[in-house]
């Protein structure tokens, strides 16, 4: 188990905190953006005390391009939007697909990494992973939803007493072109 420096905030708090930023989470697709074909928009959702940060501007992708983002930082208890869009000219080409890597920075020296896999298909249905890491080709092979918990960090309270927390990762793929990824602080 880590140890991190940055006070864990208590679970009453977080809970407040975390309806905040799912209160945030509705964030509209730009009205162009309908226009490109097999696009898929995405909403991450940062229901942590800590900041969110894109590992590598531009990210990871095998096909297609980003249309606004993926964000350099969501704030804590917030979310951000951004979306993919294929290479293509009226649906012949290349949709979008690869990986879009992350990180929470828990203090100086330690962050918990993470990396989205997204993908469309020509029929049917917008693929989503989440896994441990900086791994494009994993969030790839991974393409089915789901989720995981992280690590278990242990960080002091405002007392200076010890608490563990962990992170909790889902990927929600809805219909509409649209998947919302959430990572959640759970206070153990």
């Amino acid at each position: 188990m880590a140890t991190i420096t940055t006070p864990v905030i208590a679970a009453a708090t977080v809970s407040k905190n975390k309806a905040l930023a799912q209160g945030k989470s509705n964030i509209e697709q730009p009205h162009i953006f309908r226009h490109y074909f097999g696009a898929i928009w995405v909403v991450i959702v940062n229901k942590t005390q800590f900041p969110l940060h894109s590992v590598h501007e531009g990210g990871d992708l095998e096909h297609g391009m980003y249309f606004g983002g993926p964000p350099a930082s969501v704030d804590p208890w917030d979310a951000a939007g951004f979306g993919l869009v294929g290479n293509t000219y009226w649906g012949v080409g290349y949709r979008p697909q690869g990986g879009t890597p992350f990180a929470l920075q828990l203090d100086e020296q330690h962050k918990f990494e993470f990396t989205v896999g997204l993908s469309t298909a020509l029929i049917g249905s917008y693929f989503a992973s989440v896994v441990a890491g900086i791994n494009r080709k994993e969030a790839v092979k991974q393409l089915s939803g789901g989720g995981f918990y992280s690590l278990t960090f242990e960080g002091p309270d405002s007392g200076n007493k010890q608490h563990n927390v962990k992170f909790s990762l889902s990927a929600d793929v809805s219909a509409g072109a649209s998947v919302k990824i959430a990572i959640t602080q759970d206070p153990r």
